[in-house]
């Protein structure tokens, strides 16, 4: 059995059931990991799919919920070792609650926690983990109508929570932390910035970024720099082209910790969704990657027989300027869901594509990957494995033969194409025989797993 050398991106995620990408992070030792949603009828299941920088499937682990779950979002976030998904819960009944599940280094489930009161029906969009370790989330009570904040600690206990009266039309849409302020920064739509205490959330002051006179600009994101205290801000136009005809225009701003701007630089794109990521560069050089769809009406996406791209920015943070720019998709209809940014300067860009061309609606997830300088990457070479094991033969019909190198024992770890886990054995030093007739015939992932969890090789195999 030969192990991949070779990894093409993009990776596609195509099912018979609706999946869609809700986040990508890069680990602590270089890998990434997906966080996906895949509906099943009216029931949503989390599923998990960890790769290396070269796009090789290291392991695929699925996390089902009852039936009576309607829809699950969050974002992935990597803590002490730790996995932890953050956002919320939705019920076929309309309860909507804030949802956490916490993971081992292996991806084991550790803990699944619905917090906070069943009557308030509380929309989660913004989420970070602060420099203390804690979880904060920021959204929208529904029923009162209010933004919230919730403090939470990594075993799911609230240690500090607050409702405000405040005028919102979509409430809180993200949260970033100023370390030094010891504040935190929110995004308030329409209009607003908020800088809320960490101790207290207690709101400390508010800045009016916006004028709250033209009522065709308002606030989206915020997003925070990694070595600077000012921070990127996205808003929306709605500029007027003929008389009560407008389109959607992005603006991405830069603003200081007072909320002065910097730069303001409108794209040409109309658009109803703008990720955005950004990256240091080693030379000090400070860059913005930024993901934008392009749609006339959100409607559009689902509906209408027309191919929408995704704009990829490449920006100098310094003066707004555009240096690259990438289109990707063009055979559907594409929506920007996440922007990871990866050690070596390259970006993830990770999307939903609704195909309208299917007879029945299809939602596919898709990764794309481009490189420091703005390159789309089709294929990639693989680093060289220092532990490389021998396993064979491929197609496996009865018994597969595997050689470890270790001196010491290993575990294996096998899925479906699914996701699924369907068996785990171990294996000694040297030469293992191991019995694989109970395998269903198709596809198969294999992991190779040592002692402390961490991913030797990973292959895929035919069960004849």
């Amino acid at each position: 059995m030969n192990f991949c050398s070779i990894a093409q991106f993009p990776i596609y995620f195509n099912s018979t059931n609706t999946e869609s990408i809700n986040s990508i992070a890069e680990t602590n030792n270089g890998n990434f990991i997906t966080l996906i949603s895949n509906e099943d009828g009216l029931s949503d299941e989390l599923m998990i799919h960890v790769y290396n920088s070269s796009g090789n499937v290291l392991g695929m682990y699925n996390y089902p919920t009852s039936d009576e779950v309607y829809e699950l979002y969050g974002n992935l976030y990597e803590v002490n070792r730790f996995y932890f998904v953050i956002g919320y819960i939705w019920y076929d009944a309309g309860d909507v609650q804030v949802y956490m599940l916490k993971l081992d280094s292996a991806f084991n489930k550790v803990g699944e926690y619905i917090i906070g009161d069943t009557d308030k029906q509380e929309y989660v969009y913004g989420t970070i983990i602060d420099s203390d370790s804690n979880i904060v989330v920021c959204g929208w009570e529904y029923l009162s109508g209010s933004p919230f904040i919730k403090k939470i600690d990594l075993n799911g206990n609230i240690l500090e929570e607050k409702i405000y009266d405040v005028f919102a039309i979509f409430a809180f849409t993200s949260i970033i932390e100023n370390k030094e302020l010891n504040e935190y920064l929110v995004a308030n739509h329409p209009w607003e910035v908020y800088y809320i205490s960490k101790d207290s959330l207690t709101i400390d002051s508010v800045k009016q970024v916006l004028d709250t006179a033209n009522l065709n600009i308002t606030v989206r994101y915020i997003y925070p720099f990694d070595s600077s205290y000012d921070f990127i801000l996205t808003t929306q136009e709605l500029e007027e082209v003929e008389e009560d005809e407008y389109l959607r225009r992005v603006h991405i701003q830069r603003l200081n910790e007072n909320c002065e701007i910097g730069w303001d630089v409108k794209f040409s794109d109309t658009s109803d969704i703008v990720i955005v990521g950004n990256a240091f560069e080693a030379s000090g050089d400070s860059l913005i990657w930024a993901a934008i769809t392009p749609v006339r009406e959100i409607s559009a996406i689902f509906f209408e027989a027309t191919n929408h791209t995704i704009s990829v920015y490449k920006i100098d943070a310094t003066t707004g300027d555009t240096i690259k720019r990438v289109h990707l998709g063009g055979d559907a209809n594409y929506v920007a869901v996440s922007v990871e940014v990866t050690g070596d300067g390259s970006v993830l860009i990770g999307a939903s594509k609704y195909d309208w061309t299917k007879e029945d609606f299809q939602l596919d997830g898709i990764i794309w990957k481009i490189d420091a300088e703005g390159n789309f990457v089709t294929q990639i070479e693989a680093p060289e494995i220092v532990n490389n094991f021998t396993v064979f033969p491929n197609p496996v019909t009865d018994y597969v033969q595997i050689l470890s190198p270790l001196i010491s024992k290993a575990d294996v770890h096998i899925f479906n194409v699914a996701g699924q886990l369907i068996s785990t054995f171990e294996i000694i030093p040297g030469s293992n025989s191991v019995n694989l007739k109970y395998l269903e015939p198709g596809f198969y992932v294999m992991n190779i797993v040592n002692k402390n969890g961490g991913v030797q090789q990973s292959a895929r195999f035919i069960k004849m």
